[in-house]
Parts: structure tokens; C-alpha cells; sequence
């Protein structure tokens, strides 16, 4: 699922879509996430955390000099245990979508307009 999410009202829409997915037919939430330097990032993810079992994250900062960058993204982050960290985005697209996923889990990618067409572009030079 690819979702445009990037600031706390948005984010907080998603979630309430995830948490009727994951009452239903989903047991698992993964996300694919980044942001951009100057987004309240401790304030977007505030209200999807509980509900996100896996969270990888990148930075965009080598497409667009506004991405937030690795450092950042990691202070961002310092309270959320399952989570990792990769570099560009391309890495993480690599990565994530090699291992084998489940049927009842869900790879949401979202957190940045930047972030989702360079995941839709990656998934078109995959077919």
C-alpha cells in the first residue's frame, strides 16, 4: 500500500484505515518511511507507532536537498524499537522487498510525496 501521508492529519487518517485493516485480515504492519527535513517527524509517527510492527527507514536526501537526513531520521526515532535504518531509498526498496513476506502482512510506504513515486517508479523497472 502506497499512501501520500506527510504531516499529523494525514497520518492520523492512515492509521485509522491500518487499524481497521489489521482488525480484520491483517496481523502484521510493515512500513517504508521517510520525511522531509523540516516535518514534525516525532509528531507524525506519534499516533501510527503502536500499531507498526516493522519500520524501515531511508532518506530521500540524495533525490531532494529537503529529505530529512539519516541522522535526523535516526533522533527521530530513538524510542521505537523494531526499526531499521538504511541509506537511499533504493537500498531499503532492495531490501525490503527481497525477503519473503507474508500473506497477512501489510508494507505500507509512506511519509513523503518524494518517497512513494520513487517506490512506484522502483516496483515499474522491477515488472
Amino acid at each position: 500500500m502506497v499512501d501520500v501521508a506527510h504531516n499529523k492529519q494525514s497520518v492520523q487518517n492512515l492509521t485509522h484505515k491500518l487499524k481497521h485493516l489489521k482488525k480484520t485480515e491483517i496481523k502484521r504492519i510493515s512500513v517504508i518511511f521517510t520525511a522531509m527535513e523540516t516535518k514534525d517527524i516525532r509528531g507524525m509517527i506519534a499516533y501510527i507507532k503502536p500499531i507498526i510492527d516493522h519500520w524501515h527507514i531511508c532518506t530521500v536526501s540524495d533525490i531532494d536537498k529537503r529529505g530529512a537526513t539519516t541522522e535526523h531520521l535516526q533522533n527521530s526515532f530513538t524510542d521505537i524499537e523494531k526499526t531499521t535504518f538504511y541509506g537511499a531509498s533504493k537500498d531499503c526498496f532492495d531490501s525490503v522487498l527481497s525477503s519473503e513476506g507474508k500473506e497477512s502482512e501489510l508494507l505500507v510506504v509512506f511519509g513523503s510525496f518524494i518517497l512513494v513515486g520513487e517506490f512506484l517508479n522502483y516496483c515499474d523497472q522491477m515488472q
